[in-house]
């Protein structure tokens, strides 16, 4: 029987391929599930063989232990995102301003 090995939901993906990369480099039979099309599934890591658990654990466990030494990049702020997404930045500037006219426009232009 299939057994949860690892939730990949809000996880990065540089850490979700650095746990795969663990696990095939182990010999460890696992399959994914994902969050389907409407969002409803739950992504996640499976083991196929349940004899195989408790070496996946003592391999994510170290990992972790590993992961939880190095330090994290400082967050990106808002500011960095819209300067280097110039393009979204203005689409979202352009969907705004339309939206705000279709909203006051009838105050404004009512005769």
């Amino acid at each position: 029987m299939a057994e949860l090995l690892f939730r990949l939901r809000y996880v990065p993906d540089e850490e979700s391929n650095a746990i795969r990369e663990l696990l095939v480099d182990a010999n460890i039979d696992t399959y994914e599930t994902t969050v389907g099309s409407w969002g409803l599934g739950m992504a996640a890591i499976w083991l196929h063989n349940d004899a195989q658990s408790a070496t996946a654990h003592a391999l994510l466990d170290a990992y972790q232990e590993q992961r939880k030494q190095t330090p994290l990049p400082p967050p990106v702020s808002h500011w960095q995102h819209w300067l280097s997404h110039p393009w979204q930045t203005l689409l979202f500037c352009l969907l705004i301003g339309f939206v705000l006219f279709v909203t006051l426009s009838p105050f404004l232009f009512s005769f």
